[in-house]
């Protein structure tokens, strides 16, 4: 899901660049930041895991951080290029050479 792919770090920057300040920015970071998860599987659960990407699914807040993350995709990208459609975005580049690969890599 789409919203598994958010990653904190480029978020906080995002909302450093719409003028995202203090006391907002505090509780939208601790809102995201260190959050923890496990998986139950039957009788058995894995361990807790510190998330690095993803916002709350079923949050109400949720679908409004996705669109500030995907919106401010553009200004990161130096190579590829990027289609946006509702809860969906892809970045692609076209690959003549192995230079190619490093640069849709290093956007990626």
């Amino acid at each position: 899901m789409a919203l598994d792919r958010v990653d904190h770090i480029h978020l906080m920057s995002t909302f450093d660049c719409i003028g995202i300040s203090e006391p907002l920015l505090s509780w939208l970071k601790s809102y995201i930041i260190q959050k923890t998860q496990l998986v139950n599987v039957a009788s058995t659960s894995s361990g807790y895991l510190t998330t690095s990407s993803n916002v709350s699914q079923g949050a109400v807040i949720s679908p409004l951080l996705f669109a500030l993350y995907v919106n401010s995709a553009p200004s990161v990208l130096q190579h590829a290029k990027l289609l946006i459609f509702a809860n969906d975005m892809k970045i692609f580049y076209l690959i003549k050479s192995m230079c190619g690969c490093h640069l849709l890599q290093y956007d990626l």
